[in-house]
């Protein structure tokens, strides 16, 4: 074990291989804007006070595998050729920021297995390989300060702006602070059994952990299949409407439509929840009754045969007469005109064609109700209104125009 007091390397070229592993620095540690033309190595190290990386070179690979950090980590904006691997690691300070914002690496970054105490911004790193966090813990809920607006403060890790070109994993992680990944891109990202500590004894909406997916891209998505991780997913995000669509057009892409129409019906639930009582609100709760967001017609067929069955029930030969005159009709000696015609009726055409708007079956203009019964009118002009509003929905939800 080395041990190293007050360590300043800043500013200055390194061209051999630097390996200082199992070495305790219990001082400030500054390799600021350092160049390294060779690989760096801190495995099993531990820094007591300030590390600080901001601005670094490397030619080649650094490791802080089993590192332990007990103060303010700084990595801002260095550049890395071949990978940055940490796995293991532990941020340990709970006061103090671990920063890796605006990070380039060319290789892999990995933090398999690590824990943060601390806070964490990653955010804006462009990354040519994968970024690795399978089973690593992030377990703060301080909110970090070092964010555009420091009056602002929502988030314990910022993943804000990342650019990785391999896969994203994030699998068997888990969030103890809310997470931003706003306007990130991802090539793949996985999200498998990632767990949330709510500090909440119930799914009280305000104490649920959030996550910010605004403006997030993705060729791939895994971890969210399931549907009911999915739904505690989707209520966790800060709700923009772009979330739901570029995960609904995923999941179209995968040939998984059922899926996707949940999503978006999911998005339509959440828009409503957050609205004011208004028109538009009003508008989604009986688009959703009646279509379910436009994305399931065979709902509205269920009012318009309730409707029917009644129409069949109201319209009982005996409540019915005929509306035709003598003179348009030769009718047989023995019977009247009345007797004749009610021989041709049949109360379910005449409630068809009297509940679908546009379309004349020559039924509905040959039979009335008898004078008295003024329910049985009543009912006639509920049948009429209602086949004009719910016929044509149907029809736009089956076109899919009503989702739009």
């Amino acid at each position: 074990m080395q041990l190293l007091s007050e360590t300043s390397i800043s500013n200055v070229t390194i061209p051999y291989e630097l390996w200082l592993d199992y070495s305790l620095f219990y001082g400030n540690v500054d390799f600021s804007s350092s160049s390294f033309e060779k690989k760096i190595s801190f495995e099993s190290s531990t820094f007591e006070q300030k590390a600080n990386f901001n601005a670094i070179k490397s030619k080649d690979a650094i490791f802080f595998r089993n590192v332990k950090f007990n103060g303010y980590v700084d990595f801002v904006a260095a550049e890395i050729d071949g990978n940055f691997e940490a796995d293991s690691a532990q941020f340990l300070s709970e006061n103090d920021e671990a920063l890796f914002n605006s990070m380039k690496v060319d290789g892999h970054v990995k933090f398999a297995n690590t824990k943060f105490h601390s806070p964490a911004n990653f955010g804006r790193m462009n990354i040519s390989g994968n970024f690795e966090a399978n089973g690593s813990s992030f377990e703060s809920n301080k909110k970090l300060v070092t964010y555009y607006d420091k009056t602002n403060r929502k988030y314990s890790y910022l993943f804000h702006g990342m650019k990785v070109g391999g896969g994203t994993l994030i699998r068997n992680t888990t969030f103890a602070g809310n997470f931003n990944m706003k306007d990130s891109s991802f090539e793949s990202i996985s999200f498998d059994n990632i767990k949330f500590e709510d500090n909440a004894t119930n799914k009280d909406n305000k104490t649920l952990i959030k996550v910010n997916l605004t403006g997030m891209i993705y060729k791939h998505i895994y971890g969210i299949d399931n549907e009911t991780k999915r739904k505690d997913f989707l209520e966790r995000t800060e709700f923009n409407s772009d979330v739901y669509t570029t995960m609904e057009t995923y999941f179209k892409s995968q040939g998984k439509t059922d899926d996707a129409n949940k999503i978006y019906m999911e998005m339509k639930n959440k828009e409503t929840k957050l609205m004011a009582v208004s028109y538009n609100w009003i508008y989604n709760k009986f688009n959703r009754w009646l279509t379910g967001h436009g994305r399931h017609p065979e709902y509205t067929f269920v009012p318009i045969f309730i409707l029917f069955l009644l129409g069949c029930f109201f319209f009982k030969p005996k409540v019915m007469k005929s509306a035709e005159s003598k003179e348009h009709l030769n009718t047989p000696e023995d019977n009247t005109l009345d007797q004749y015609m009610m021989t041709l009726y049949n109360r379910f055409w005449y409630s068809l064609d009297l509940f679908i708007p546009l379309v004349d079956l020559k039924i509905e203009k040959k039979y009335k109700p008898k004078d008295g019964h003024k329910v049985v009118l009543m009912y006639m002009h509920i049948h009429i209104i209602a086949g004009w509003i719910l016929v044509p929905i149907a029809l736009l939800t089956i076109t899919g125009n009503l989702s739009k």
